[in-house]
């Protein structure tokens, strides 16, 4: 679960937070993908404050370690909402081979086997991806190819 952080402006522009946030887990569908797999994830986002308001979500992913550099951690997904007092929703969302790429010394999309870690808000999860796997797992879909 999210909260969304509702801010009060006060004098000056003093900011008072409108409630204590919890942190219950982010959800992966798999611990071990196959490079041609995919993971799911979902977080339940609540505005636990007293007024409306609007959040945008940001899913980042941060490869432990990797041949070249990448960026540390690169937003691959987002969702805008908008909730009212009390309101939860459930945000789902997929990561592929071609989430989990980065431009390779060849100047072309590398997605190498490892560990990789997941990061909603201030919560975060891990999983790996499996090298030399060509079968996908039950639950799991190929994308098609553009």
């Amino acid at each position: 679960m999210v909260f969304l952080w509702l801010d009060k402006m006060t004098k000056y522009g003093q900011v008072s937070k409108l409630w204590s946030p919890q942190t219950p887990p982010l959800h992966l569908d798999h611990k071990q993908v196959p490079m041609n797999g995919q993971v799911n994830l979902s977080v339940t986002v609540t505005n636990s404050g007293q007024r409306a308001g609007k959040e945008v979500v940001l899913l980042y992913v941060r490869e432990r370690v990797a041949s070249l550099s990448p960026a540390g951690k690169r937003v691959k997904r987002f969702a805008k909402i908008s909730l009212h007092p009390g309101q939860s929703r459930d945000l789902n969302f997929t990561l592929r081979r071609d989430d989990l790429s980065f431009i390779g010394a060849n100047n072309k999309p590398t997605a190498e086997a490892g560990d990789f870690d997941v990061m909603v808000g201030n919560l975060t999860d891990s999983f790996s991806l499996q090298a030399g796997q060509k079968q996908t797992p039950s639950g799991m879909q190929k994308r098609p190819r553009k």
